[in-house]
């Protein structure tokens, strides 16, 4: 997994919007394929 700082990490379960919003958020601060742990 990728070294984010915390405020990109993903915790707990979260709706289909914010997850989607969320990763077109991160894919657009690193420009790269980010890989998140959606289950704690």
């Amino acid at each position: 997994m990728y070294n984010l700082p915390d405020k990109y990490r993903i915790r707990g379960n979260i709706g289909g919007a914010d997850k989607f919003l969320l990763i077109f958020f991160c894919k657009n601060q690193y420009p790269f394929q980010l890989k998140f742990d959606w289950k704690v």
